[in-house]
């Protein structure tokens, strides 16, 4: 049977569950030990977390329970592999999308945003770039791009901000079809809670 459905899961989500201080899975997790078909990772997430958990300032015994936590996820999420050849064609698509996203829903005031950080300095120009994805960000929605053949209804699971402040995720749904919210809202878009 194919599976019309897949959650591609960011590496932060995944860090966060590494990282969690309870030794019990997250609702979300739990959910997608439970329908290992549709849990998605791809060799750049895992090669992404793994160096996240490498790089960060902690007792080695923490670094080796959140690897040994990393480990028993891959169980249950499915690792898609795919060819960097097909990123890279679509990789300057998500660049310009990108580009036309914060240059015509943001534009280019000047003016202070009230209340988005605590500083009264923060201005628009910085807002605009903290919207703007890392390459390894603009890697994920790439390879999504690669996986929608695959799965028709496709959901990115993440808590980075440049794919969950509006106008993003609906930009993103609009022009590549792939959902992006954060991991609980993407249960209850699915109908789990």
């Amino acid at each position: 049977m194919q599976v019309s459905t897949g959650i591609l899961i960011d590496k932060c989500v995944i860090l966060g569950e590494c990282f969690r201080s309870i030794n019990q899975k997250s609702e979300f997790f739990n959910y997608l030990s439970s329908n290992p078909e549709i849990g998605l990772i791809t060799d750049s997430i895992v090669a992404g977390v793994e160096s996240n958990i490498h790089k960060e300032k902690m007792r080695d015994s923490k670094k080796t329970k959140a690897l040994r936590e990393f480990q028993g996820m891959k169980k249950f999420l499915k690792t898609e592999r795919i060819d960097p050849s097909q990123v890279n064609r679509k990789i300057d698509l998500v660049e310009k999308f990108f580009e036309e996203v914060i240059k015509e829903e943001i534009g280019y005031s000047d003016r202070v945003i009230p209340g988005l950080y605590r500083s009264p300095r923060f201005h628009l120009e910085d807002y605009k770039k903290s919207l703007i994805p890392e390459r390894e960000d603009k890697v994920i929605i790439a390879e999504g791009l690669h996986l929608k053949e695959k799965y028709p209804n496709l959901y990115l699971a993440s808590y980075d901000r440049h794919f969950l402040n509006e106008p993003i995720p609906k930009r993103i749904e609009e022009q590549f079809g792939i959902i992006c919210d954060l991991p609980f809202n993407i249960l209850r878009k699915l109908g789990r809670y």
